[in-house]
């Protein structure tokens, strides 16, 4: 009820007389429901509008919302019978395709439509207790996780074998699913942010970036490691350490009150004091939650603030082409006078020797 009660106050603000969510997560965030369909608010009241496939579970999963069914009904015939006339309604504009909106319009031809996008995503930014609880343990199954990773790479390991294993590994001890897809970037192939997983395999001297993470209960953890196959080069361990500065520093002023953008600034400043600024090309973090990536926004643009409860990455990195790159992670949330980090493994560069660790 206190997120309803949120959202009745922000569409007030914003003068709407009710709202259309299509984005599945906002959905389940203020319903509690999982399935397909719409979710329209009117005067507080949250309606869900699915078809027969659905209808079931939105009762069971949403007790207290009104499940309206289609068929022979459209979705926008039933939204009109919602909304009254004249009535300015909102609607996800960065989820919602043209013909759904053109169908809104056609079907509830009183209505006056208003794109509005992130309302959900403001909302959803400040974590309440419950959600802190699930998301510290996904991040304790992450890291769990991270030390079988540890455990059981080797030469010769293919990329995808240990992002298959350590799927397996969640999958099997937390009945946790995987939070993305992971990415396990070896060799010349970490100079990718966002490489994608595949046959290569282990080699001496291979710095290899493991991003991965959790979900629980719909939840997500997200962690990054970038650890040594044998001896690496002294210029993939010098950038080793230029980025867990950045990565420390940046992390070390999380705090309520402060500017996302200045977090950024941290981990850039030290990057571009050693002359690798061109290969640090993505923003320092972002927030962590229903979604992978979330508000807040940590970039060198963002207007974003933090406060408590939020819930956001610190992961900096240098990415050379051909040479490889580094990439450490953490997740942190924000508390009432600082921060508290989901992980305490250390961020000193792991060196697997002679097969397993």
């Amino acid at each position: 009820m206190k997120r309803i009660m949120k959202l009745q106050e922000k569409l007030n603000e914003m003068k709407l007389d009710g709202y259309i969510f299509s984005n599945r997560n906002n959905i389940f965030y203020f319903t509690g429901y999982r399935g397909e369909g719409l979710l329209a608010v009117k005067n507080g009241e949250m309606h869900i509008v699915t078809d027969f496939r659905y209808v079931e579970q939105a009762q069971s999963e949403s007790p207290e919302s009104k499940v309206l069914k289609t068929g022979p009904q459209s979705a926008s015939e039933v939204l009109n019978s919602i909304f009254s006339k004249k009535d300015q309604v909102g609607f996800e504009e960065d989820n919602l395709t043209v013909v759904q909106l053109q169908s809104f319009k056609k079907a509830c031809t009183n209505v006056k439509f208003i794109g509005s996008s992130r309302l959900g995503m403001k909302i959803r930014a400040i974590k309440d207790e419950n959600e802190i609880e699930i998301i510290i343990k996904a991040g304790n199954a992450t890291q769990d996780a991270l030390n079988e990773a540890y455990r059981i790479a080797a030469f010769g390991m293919q990329e995808i074998e240990l992002s298959t294993e350590i799927e397996y590994y969640l999958k099997k001890k937390y009945g946790a699913g995987k939070a993305f897809d992971f990415i396990v970037a070896s060799g010349e192939n970490g100079s990718m942010p966002h490489a994608i997983t595949g046959p290569r395999k282990f080699k001496e001297g291979d710095m290899v970036t493991f991003d991965f993470g959790a979900n629980i209960d719909s939840y997500n953890s997200d962690m990054t490691r970038t650890f040594a196959m044998g001896k690496a080069s002294t210029k993939l361990l010098d950038i080793y350490k230029i980025v867990q500065e950045a990565q420390c520093e940046a992390q070390r002023i999380l705090k309520p009150g402060i500017a996302c953008k200045e977090v950024d600034k941290v981990a850039r400043d030290i990057i571009a004091k050693q002359g690798y600024s061109e290969y640090f090309g993505h923003g320092v973090g972002h927030g962590v939650g229903l979604n992978v990536h979330e508000l807040p926004v940590l970039n060198s643009k963002s207007e974003d603030i933090l406060q408590s409860g939020m819930v956001v990455t610190v992961e900096p990195g240098i990415y050379i082409p051909n040479l490889g790159g580094v990439r450490i992670e953490n997740t942190c949330y924000i508390t009432e006078d600082s921060y508290t980090s989901l992980y305490d493994v250390s961020t000193e560069l792991n060196i697997i020797s002679g097969g397993n660790l």
